[in-house]
């Protein structure tokens, strides 16, 4: 704790005045917000707020810790100081429960002063599949876009579909100019619903005949809503379609056979989490089908457990039967 003295000086007389329990930092700066990203399971977004005209927190950088001591997940160091509300982008380190809707946990901020390292731990009730709500919309605002080279003329015909409904949402054109170089432009700017599923998918318009990346994105549509999400971006190959699952949080989609969400049940994993690549799959999960949650199907596990070929990270097991849909969150290690 510091102290901070005050002097006053009259002509007659000079008091001497220490003030110690109304001067600790840590009290003007609070976590406002914090759940897991819609689009990225592997980074958590937290919002706090500075309400201090005095204390800057240089060098800030925020950590999750779960109520026996874990680890849950850490900022990589962004902000010279914090000022007002500020909104930080913590790394998941340890998979966070797939069923638990609150977790007690300890938000830390350290913080660098004249006086050394300073360290701020709060208590916060966790509930990570509730994102803050976008109060101008209800909905989360993107602009959707692609970016970088290609031989001119060539480029990719862009679509965006409701899985669920079948409605076309964006149909269109993009070609690299006579410079080679992707409009800067959105193609489209949305407002994606958190309670669909989606499928984003590129088709390629002509033969490149040069060497050129290009990227499609998704990016949030002002910094407002820059909390929301990651920007995503996926690398396009030149004369190579392809498609990207987009459904928060409940990966639960079907594309072309689609099935509803009438009656999905969320299942515990209930085994060691995270598993290895090399580690023989519990009997129920066996023949599920292994989604990464960018919608990337790594296949089906085997009738005696084992783990589809090129597994890794963050995955969705889905398992249907008699009509339910079944599905659970494991964290699978490569080694």
């Amino acid at each position: 704790m510091r102290t901070y003295a005050i002097f006053c000086c009259g002509v007659t007389f000079c008091p001497f005045f220490s003030l110690n329990a109304q001067t600790d930092p840590c009290e003007h700066l609070q976590p406002i917000e914090a759940f897991v990203a819609p689009y990225d399971l592997e980074r958590i977004h937290l919002a706090s707020k500075n309400d201090s005209m005095e204390e800057f927190f240089s060098y800030p950088s925020w950590q999750m810790v779960d109520a026996s001591g874990q680890m849950l997940a850490e900022e990589t160091l962004n902000y010279f100081g914090l000022v007002d509300t500020t909104w930080h982008v913590l790394n998941v380190q340890a998979p966070i429960p797939f069923n638990e809707s609150q977790i007690p946990v300890s938000l830390v901020m350290t913080w660098n002063s004249i006086e050394g390292p300073q360290t701020c731990t709060y208590n916060y009730v966790f509930e990570p599949w509730m994102p803050f709500d976008n109060e101008m919309s209800g909905c989360m605002s993107v602009l959707l876009q692609v970016s970088g080279t290609m031989t001119p003329g060539v480029g990719w015909e862009i679509g965006l579909t409701d899985a669920e409904t079948g409605v076309v949402i964006v149909n269109e054109t993009v070609l690299a100019n006579e410079q080679g170089v992707f409009s800067t432009g959105a193609i489209d700017a949305l407002c994606l619903d958190l309670e669909a599923c989606y499928e984003l998918t590129w088709a390629p318009l002509g033969q490149a005949d040069e060497f050129g990346q290009a990227y499609i994105s998704l990016q949030s549509s002002d910094w407002g809503s820059a909390f929301w999400f990651n920007h995503i971006f996926q690398p396009l190959t030149s004369n190579v379609s392809g498609h990207l699952i987009l459904d928060a949080y409940e990966p639960s989609c079907e594309t072309n056979t689609y099935t509803p969400r009438v009656s999905k049940e969320l299942v515990a994993w209930g085994a060691r989490n995270p598993i290895s690549i090399r580690d023989v799959v519990p009997k129920p999960w066996r023949g599920a089908k292994v989604v990464g949650v960018d919608g990337r199907v790594f296949g089906i596990i085997s009738p005696d457990g084992q783990w589809p070929s090129g597994t890794s990270g963050l995955v969705v097991l889905h398992h249907f039967g008699q009509g339910m849909a079944r599905a659970t969150r494991v964290y699978v290690e490569t080694f």
